[in-house]
């Protein structure tokens, strides 16, 4: 879970300081672009206020007044309203579907930062085009295994791939 590893750290393209302390948390759920806002209590702890299908290119003005309303109010965490939504079968399986592909994208992006690399310089060392890197890191390209294993060579890494059977993951 991203939102939940880098925190405040997180930025755009996955979460945008909206001010005032509020974030929108920027995901897709099949074709859908989905949008929940939040915010960080005093604690750390990340506070979900509401959330919805973004349908235009503008954020609409009323769901941040809702969330402003709700800062107040509501103070749901990030694990408690996940629970509650993964009641839903039909969330559960897009859920867990996008949550592997999420931790990829994490641990990439995890893997650049603490290589101290911009996105730029590890196209530069690794032959992959900057474009491809962000398209990759904000979940819009799938890359090959050889596309991995030069990001992984050029930030002096080694690629290890995995398969663990599901009862050991739980």
């Amino acid at each position: 879970m991203m939102l939940e590893r880098f925190g405040k750290d997180l930025g755009e393209p996955f979460s945008k300081h909206l001010g005032n302390g509020l974030y929108e948390l920027r995901t897709r759920q099949g074709s859908n672009a989905v949008r929940i806002l939040y915010f960080f209590n005093k604690s750390g702890q990340v506070i979900l206020t509401n959330g919805f299908i973004k349908k235009t290119m503008k954020l609409p003005a009323r769901e941040p007044e809702r969330a402003e309303v709700r800062k107040m109010t509501k103070e749901l965490t990030f694990r408690d309203e996940l629970q509650r939504e993964l009641q839903d079968e039909g969330f559960r399986k897009e859920w867990n579907a996008s949550e592997q592909e999420f931790r990829v994208l994490a641990e990439l992006i995890e893997a650049r930062i603490s290589s101290g690399l911009t996105q730029k310089e590890l196209a530069g060392k690794s032959g992959v085009d900057q474009a491809n890197i962000s398209k990759i890191e904000r979940g819009l390209y799938n890359p090959s295994l050889r596309v991995l294993w030069k990001l992984a060579d050029a930030m002096d890494m080694d690629l290890k791939l995995v398969f663990v059977p599901r009862s050991e993951q739980r």
